[in-house]
């Protein structure tokens, strides 16, 4: 039975995710040091909002979402598991394309999630998957992220028993929050800049522009962090398919707005932000980015020519 984390516990783990992520620890070492997986067992959905919005504050990349997955899937847990996730909301008929968030090895369990209107998984052989796997170009290679491309007619794979849907619908509200905290660190390095950095004698924070920017970065996130808390509450797949869309969109506005009033320098590797924005935009493609999944809402009101009732309030 799920037990309510109260504000003081959680501005503890919070504390403890944030000294973790910012230590050289590796992610899965470091969260088993903290007894995670004793935290999860307490509340869950809390321990997974904690987390995911840590990850995304520091622009730590982890395998944690492979977790998220099989375990709302009912996939059998094990530490050789691997899950291809997808960049598109289609089905498994147009073939494998995705990325891997940590390095395969030979004797790996890898599973492709396709999502759509039908999520569903296929077991796909590592040995002959190994060869196919690219590093993510133009990020940092460090992290371990890379992409994996299987083409229909190449992919002769077996369906995965399991509710794909769910873990799919679970894999949306995880990444949104990760959008959300990563929004969050995006915002705190373009304010804190913009309060220092001067033009004309005056922090340019002062002027009305940057200012009314910001503003509305940070209603942007505000509005984000309430949808993706009642689609936790909910947990069915439209609620995790708006909060999604919608927090890829907030997402991708604070990152204009940031590198805006940051100016050129918000591009660099040596900014803070420029490690933030490439992070962000790996998380944001997952899934279904804010422009494809905008479109699936669309399609999808059209279809039922309704409106869901949605959450109570």
């Amino acid at each position: 039975m799920n037990h309510v984390i109260d504000a003081d516990t959680e501005r503890l783990l919070s504390d403890s995710l944030r000294e973790m992520l910012n230590s050289a620890h590796d992610v899965a070492s470091g969260l088993d040091e903290l007894g995670w997986s004793d935290v999860a067992e307490i509340d869950s959905a809390h321990a997974s909002r904690l987390l995911f919005t840590e990850l995304g504050r520091a622009g730590r990349a982890s395998a944690q979402l492979d977790h998220v997955c099989t375990e709302a899937a009912g996939f059998p847990q094990a530490e050789n598991t691997a899950l291809i996730h997808p960049l598109r909301d289609t089905p498994m008929g147009s073939g494998v394309d995705g990325v891997v968030l940590s390095p395969l090895s030979s004797g790996d369990t890898l599973l492709a999630v396709a999502a759509g209107p039908q999520a569903t998984a296929v077991r796909i052989d590592v040995d002959t998957a190994t060869p196919l796997v690219r590093p993510v170009g133009g990020f940092d290679v460090a992290s371990g992220v890379s992409r994996l491309r299987i083409p229909a007619a190449e992919l002769n794979a077996a369906p995965v028993e399991g509710d794909w849907g769910s873990a799919v619908s679970q894999a949306r509200v995880a990444l949104s929050w990760e959008l959300i905290g990563n929004a969050e660190a995006m915002l705190k390095v373009a304010t804190s800049q913009i309060a220092q950095r001067q033009q004309f004698g005056r922090p340019i924070g002062s002027y009305q522009s940057p200012r009314h920017r910001m503003a509305d970065c940070h209603t942007k996130i505000v509005a984000a962090r309430e949808l993706v808390m009642v689609a936790q509450q909910v947990g069915d797949s439209w609620s995790a398919l708006t909060a999604k869309a919608y927090s890829g969109m907030a997402w991708y506005v604070v990152m204009r707005g940031c590198l805006q009033v940051c100016g050129a320098i918000g591009l660099t590797a040596e900014h803070p932000l420029g490690a933030l924005v490439t992070r962000g935009a790996i998380v944001e493609s997952l899934y279904g980015n804010w422009r494809e999944l905008t479109v699936r809402v669309g399609s999808d009101l059209l279809a039922a020519r309704a409106i869901p009732a949605g959450a109570p309030l």
